[in-house]
């Protein structure tokens, strides 16, 4: 056979392995960038708060471990005259949630009602920039959001969003960032998604009654 011929047939080979192994290393790193948890040591966070330019909207089951690191990053945010939009679970779905993600080691009551007091102090303090309802339905993540209200910006409209996961501490769920650029219209259905449960929250802790499933075929 000409050498030229499996010269060829050699190069072409190595090329192929060569761009696998490149479009692997991309692969991953587009991965590991786009799932990232509370503990890994890997990577730099970003501080959605501090990022914000215009208004900043958070969604959480209760938040006191967020808010004991970013609570002050929020006031500043208040102070410079952003709007703050905080979004937690009643009492009875915050139990729910905290069994479901901490079974025995669930936090106790006393946790959302201490949380509830610190907003309501900032909500004092802050009567027209900040607000704080309770959401009475199932929150399946946690959302920290950057300018995203009352029309998100294409330039810095940011999300990050942690999921909730059964038996699993969230400092060990996977985290991850969409902005309008990268995730286009996925982004535009998260921030409708969030402003339909701030719709649908109200002042109270508690729910005023059960809140009903339908089921096809059925009253």
């Amino acid at each position: 056979m000409d050498c030229s011929v499996i010269l060829s047939a050699i190069i072409q080979a190595a090329g192929t392995v060569l761009a696998a192994f490149i479009a692997g290393g991309f692969i991953k790193k587009s991965v590991d960038s786009y799932f990232l948890s509370y503990s890994d040591k890997s990577f730099q966070r970003q501080n959605v708060i501090k990022e914000a330019q215009s208004d900043i909207f958070i969604a959480v089951g209760v938040g006191n471990n967020f808010f004991k690191e970013y609570g002050d990053d929020i006031e500043d945010k208040l102070k410079s005259g952003l709007h703050v939009r905080y979004m937690l679970l009643d009492q009875g779905r915050f139990n729910e949630l905290e069994w479901y993600l901490h079974g025995n080691f669930a936090k106790d009551i006393s946790v959302h009602t201490a949380m509830a007091a610190k907003l309501t102090q900032l909500k004092e303090k802050y009567p027209t920039l900040f607000e704080f309802r309770f959401f009475h339905e199932y929150m399946t993540a946690s959302y920290i959001c950057a300018d995203i209200w009352p029309s998100l910006s294409q330039k810095s409209g940011l999300i990050q969003i942690m999921l909730y996961q059964y038996t699993i501490r969230p400092r060990l769920s996977p985290i991850m960032y969409i902005n309008p650029e990268a995730q286009g219209e996925r982004f535009v259905a998260t921030v409708n998604s969030l402003k339909n449960m701030w719709q649908k929250s109200d002042h109270s802790p508690y729910r005023k009654e059960p809140i009903r499933i339908h089921v096809p075929g059925k009253v």
